[in-house]
């Protein structure tokens, strides 16, 4: 609220960067009796705020992956998004600051910022008669606001 004119202005509807990053208001004043009425248009801009977590997208929810193999060998790939990302022609990964795997398994992710996904591949040679047979993978993704997501 205004003080001296005592005009108010209320935001009546959510703003979303992601669904419109400009707003267009009309304000109009009269002298109360309408016979004298101005108006102006405003042209808000939505700031773009970090209110989104990355999204991994795993394309082989269950991989297999055969013992002793080499380290570095590919498992499988994540597609890695952002909706705070508007522009598809951005480095999601100049965004997404990391993907790590948080649990304790012989597994690392490699960053492609050729393909934009994530790759997971073995840290160590696997040797079925010591190693576990079955991994579960706690993978985790983090944007440059702090925002996470986690996948299993």
């Amino acid at each position: 609220k205004n003080s001296s004119t005592g005009v108010e202005v209320y935001q009546i509807a959510s703003l979303d960067y992601e669904t419109s990053a400009e707003m267009s208001v009309l304000l109009t004043a009269t002298d109360g009796h309408y016979s004298s009425i101005n108006a102006v248009r405003l042209i808000l801009s939505v700031e773009n705020i970090n209110d989104c977590p990355p999204n991994v997208g795993v394309f082989l929810p269950t991989a297999f992956l055969n013992e002793n193999v080499l380290p570095g060998t590919h498992i499988f790939n994540m597609n890695v998004t952002d909706c705070d990302l508007v522009s598809t022609d951005v480095d999601v990964f100049s965004h997404v600051t990391s993907v790590t795997v948080t649990s304790d398994v012989p597994f690392r992710v490699v960053l492609n910022r050729t393909s934009q996904t994530a790759v997971v591949v073995n840290s160590r040679i696997l040797d079925f008669e010591t190693d576990w047979r079955d991994f579960n993978v706690l993978l985790q993704a983090r944007d440059i606001g702090g925002l996470l997501s986690d996948i299993v």
